[in-house]
């Protein structure tokens, strides 16, 4: 994989890792996307998804922080301006998959 590979990184509550990337995995597998899921550590895990729409890959990191609240999450990207367009939709999608279920009472 090169270092020019879009990368999102979102950071969220250990409680929320398990969820959240069994979210992910069942979106991936729904979307019949193909990726490869690496456990770096307990607290990081990295999905490389290959977006057949201009035969991109795009790396997602999923990283626990002890500073995101208990339902919260995070993002950062590298992800240049002459790539959004292209990825854009997918990312979107992933940040609306990977969001935490909010609990109401």
């Amino acid at each position: 994989m090169t270092d020019s590979c879009p990368t999102v990184t979102l950071y969220l509550s250990a409680a929320h890792m398990p969820t959240v990337s069994r979210q992910l995995t069942t979106y991936l597998l729904q979307e019949h996307l193909a990726f490869l899921q690496t456990f770096h550590a307990e607290h990081q895990t990295e999905f490389t998804i290959f977006y057949p729409p201009g035969d991109s890959v795009v790396r997602l990191l999923l990283q626990t922080s002890e500073s995101i609240h208990p339902v919260g999450l995070a993002a950062t990207s590298t992800v240049d301006s002459s790539r959004a367009g292209e990825i854009g939709p997918l990312l979107q999608k992933l940040l609306e998959v990977c969001k935490p279920a909010t609990h109401q009472s």
